[in-house]
């Protein structure tokens, strides 16, 4: 095999090797953009259970203060 050929074939595999890489890094950004957006959606969900929680839990809170006030509880 000439030196030329060689450093062809060399050259080659360096490029590769470097869109192997970048394909493997192009598809990790992929999953962690995917994560984010589902992340999103689930912190979105979570704020709107919490609010559901506060809203149910508020009266009774109220009520078991009174009761206790008054000597119900």
């Amino acid at each position: 095999m000439r030196l030329g050929d060689l450093r062809a074939k060399v050259s080659r595999g360096a490029e590769l090797t470097e869109i192997s890489r970048v394909r493997r890094q192009r598809s990790w950004i992929d999953q962690l953009e995917t994560a984010v957006r589902e992340n999103a959606l689930l912190a979105r969900d979570l704020e709107a259970v919490i609010d559901d929680m506060e809203q149910a839990i508020v009266p009774l809170l109220e009520r078991s203060r009174r009761d206790s006030d008054t000597g119900k509880g």
